[in-house]
């Protein structure tokens, strides 16, 4: 069993992390720290609910715990950081850390989070179980080699370039290129080398969000499409009856290719079926993470580097509209890795 103490209380850690904790036994939460200390926070478990009272961050205990998380605004996480380095052993507590896990502003001070035995960076994108299926059919090379993405109303910066990371197997992005439309609309399309392999198309709304991935021989898309040539359309199809989330499907000209069931079925309480499944998935990707690390088992392939290196990025789209980076011949790094491995050390 493994003691957790959880730094925050907002919507990630009420909506995603505890409930992920609270379905994973190899984990209890001994202590929430909150801003708003004195506060009971009541979690859903089982048939009941678990209660807690946040405490002040001056009141953290660490001398019996395995396992911080931080879930704060990015801008308190280097100040919180070195207030706990000055107060407590941190070298043999591992910090699991959100993205995006540091504040421009702190950029040259992101040294400090080699204060702990490890950091995990809790990027759950990756870790969904309908990536990961995609992930299996790129694999199994069904579609041929994966050329492009296209995400409309489905992608968030960061995390999007974290999901591309493991599709096209990379550690960096020349050029993300945003393009601002009238009405809060935008096109964003995102390089590597001079290849581009992912359009966005935003506001974002998960909602209504799609997604297609297009190869050299095939398609992936959740929603149906027959292209004009011999390519292999396949549709990942959500499993619903009477609002019960039983698994996922692919599927191929209206035949079932191969079925996805969950362990654990998923109630869907509202009109927003997209949006809940897409929680649903937030939720069940930081338990596997969890389970993973508990076990010593986590592959971490979303280090803190890139989760700094995808904020950075998306930093300069914000600001600018542009991100350019220049990779590194016969290698698979890039100029900006570089310099945030200097940083870090």
């Amino acid at each position: 069993m493994k003691n957790i103490v959880l730094i925050g209380a907002g919507k990630r850690v009420i909506n995603t992390i505890a409930p992920a904790l609270l379905i994973n036994k190899n984990y209890k939460i001994n202590q929430i720290i909150s801003n708003n200390p004195g506060k009971e926070i009541k979690l859903p478990h089982q048939n009941t609910y678990l209660s807690f009272l946040t405490n002040p961050l001056e009141k953290i205990k660490l001398n019996n715990t395995d396992i911080l998380y931080i879930g704060i605004p990015p801008k308190e996480i280097i100040k919180v950081i070195k207030y706990l380095d000055q107060t407590q052993n941190l070298n043999k507590i591992i910090l699991l850390i959100d993205t995006p896990p540091i504040n421009i502003k702190n950029l040259f001070e992101i040294s400090y989070f080699q204060r702990f035995k490890e950091v995990y960076v809790l990027e759950d994108w990756p870790f969904f179980k309908t990536f990961n299926i995609l992930k299996e059919y790129i694999n199994k090379n069904l579609i041929g080699d994966l050329k492009d993405i296209f995400l409309f109303h489905n992608s968030y910066k960061y995390h999007t370039l974290s999901l591309l990371r493991k599709l096209f197997n990379i550690n960096s992005f020349t050029i993300i290129l945003k393009k601002k439309q009238s009405g809060g609309f935008s096109k964003t399309y995102i390089f590597s080398g001079f290849k581009k392999i992912c359009s966005i198309q935003d506001p974002r709304n998960y909602n209504v969000g799609r997604f297609i991935l297009k190869g050299t021989k095939g398609s992936i898309s959740d929603y149906e499409i027959n292209s004009n040539n011999n390519f292999k359309n396949l549709i990942l199809k959500y499993e619903i009856f009477n609002n019960i989330l039983s698994g996922f499907s692919i599927y191929t000209k209206n035949k079932i290719y191969k079925n996805y069931p969950l362990k654990n079925k998923f109630i869907i309480k509202s009109n927003t079926i997209n949006s809940e499944i897409h929680e649903y998935l937030k939720i069940d990707a930081v338990n596997e993470m969890l389970e993973l690390i508990s076990k010593n088992k986590y592959t971490n392939k979303y280090s803190l580097r890139s989760a700094i290196y995808d904020y950075i990025a998306y930093f300069c789209v914000d600001k600018f509209g542009l991100f350019i980076d220049v990779p590194i011949p016969f290698t698979n790094i890039s100029i900006l890795s570089i310099l945030i491995k200097l940083i870090l050390k």
